[in-house]
């Protein structure tokens, strides 16, 4: 409810402060907050220390908005209105979408939030938290969550091989041939990585 117009109206009131929301309480007799623990969150201000505020880095994102258009983040854009002439022509028709997983021109998915290897939700929820909702031992895949004692904070759990630093050639592994290309690299001042890494990853088969 918008107490700010008059009469009070029942409309989504935007934040003024971010374009996106995190968390809130609606029907309550006073306004609420919740009490997020391990979360990323737009601002973790004022809430406790084991949130952060930070890009959880998911593989891909989407936002809905007028169908013939898609929204990237950080762009807003109004639901598209069409005039309903069975209404006195008021714009009240709303055209809501995509309302598809699949974007139809291409046939990739328009969003996948499964996070990235390196993304701050790795080994950032609290494991201990699986003891009492047996529900979550498992992820939004079905996958089990590795509590070592820390998991990943939300519906997916990483599952997959680190990236192959050592990889130079693309190939999926780190072998003879990016030996030889790290050598010339090395020998002409060009590496973009140290001995150290390169060994570690020497062997690898699984590059993902």
């Amino acid at each position: 409810v918008d107490t700010g117009q008059t009469p009070p109206a029942y409309v989504l009131v935007p934040n003024p402060a971010s374009a996106y929301w995190d968390l809130g309480i609606l029907g309550t007799p006073s306004p609420g907050t919740m009490s997020p623990f391990n979360c990323i969150l737009t601002d973790s201000a004022g809430f406790d220390a084991s949130n952060i505020n930070s890009d959880p880095l998911f593989v891909s994102e989407y936002f809905n908005s007028s169908r013939n258009r898609v929204i990237e983040q950080e762009t807003t854009t109004g639901i598209q209105p069409a005039p309903a002439f069975d209404e006195g022509g008021n714009f009240i028709d709303l055209h809501f979408g995509p309302l598809s997983l699949v974007d139809t021109s291409t046939g990739n998915l328009f969003g996948d939030y499964h996070i990235q290897f390196d993304s701050p939700a790795r080994e950032h929820g609290d494991g201990t938290v699986l003891n009492q909702f047996a529900e979550l031992a498992r992820d939004i895949d079905g996958e089990l969550r590795n509590a070592d004692p820390t998991i990943d904070t939300g519906a997916d759990e990483f599952i997959g091989a680190a990236p192959c630093a050592g990889d130079l050639d693309g190939d999926h592994d780190v072998d003879g041939v990016d030996l030889a290309l790290f050598v010339a690299e090395l020998v002409g001042g060009t590496n973009t990585i140290d001995l150290a890494t390169f060994a570690a990853d020497f062997g690898r088969t699984d590059c993902p």
